[in-house]
């Protein structure tokens, strides 16, 4: 069923190249009669592609599977962390806002975390991005060494510098950074966990 999801990406990866071939001559006449939604849709293509995928296309696919592993771990390593992650929201305090370093409000622990299995997650090992390459981005990297246990998450107005991050589509996604996977793993399989159970995680 891999070779399924990897042929129907493929094509419509494709779709995408053809479409961004064709920007130059739609971004001209966009300009031209000022077209700022066709302008919008041109430089974003790639990211409307990928939403679409996440949250619509990719469900359609049939997956049996409790991970998705793309990283240099075993799948049963992915089910202990799994593991690990529900035995923490079940036995500990939790917070929902990690930025808060003041006055963290701690929430009680949530039996119903050890309830909640993996379906269809995804997890993704991402390179280590080297330090001569994040100090063009950010000077203080010059005091870091490789490897950076860091990739670049390039939001809306900023960029990031992750050791993890997770999408928490209908199926959901976690990147890692390589030489720290195992340990980000259970942090991010908790987010899920979370999310699934109705708590709001946008501050973790």
């Amino acid at each position: 069923m891999f070779v399924f999801e990897v042929a129907v990406a493929f094509f419509l990866g494709m779709l995408v190249v053809m479409g961004v071939a064709n920007s130059i001559r739609i971004s001209k006449l966009a300009g031209r009669f000022n077209l700022t939604g066709v302008k919008y849709a041109v430089l974003h293509a790639p990211d409307i592609f990928v939403t679409i995928w996440q949250w619509g296309i990719c469900n359609i696919i049939p997956c049996g599977s409790r991970f998705v592993n793309h990283t240099s771990l075993s799948d049963s390593e992915l089910e202990g962390s799994w593991k690990q992650a529900q035995t923490n929201l079940a036995t500990n305090q939790f917070p929902l806002n990690v930025f808060d370093t003041t006055d963290r409000e701690m929430h009680l622990p949530d039996l119903r975390a050890l309830n909640v299995t993996p379906k269809c997650v995804i997890v993704k090992e991402k390179s280590d991005v080297p330090v001569a390459e994040l100090v063009k981005l950010d000077p203080k990297w010059a005091t870091h060494s490789d490897p950076s246990q860091a990739f670049v998450l390039v939001g809306n107005s900023n960029t990031l510098y992750c050791h993890s991050y997770v999408s928490l589509y209908h199926r959901p996604r976690v990147y890692a950074v390589r030489s720290e996977v195992k340990a980000c793993l259970e942090y991010e399989f908790e987010n899920i966990i979370l999310h699934i159970l109705g708590y709001d995680t946008s501050m973790r």
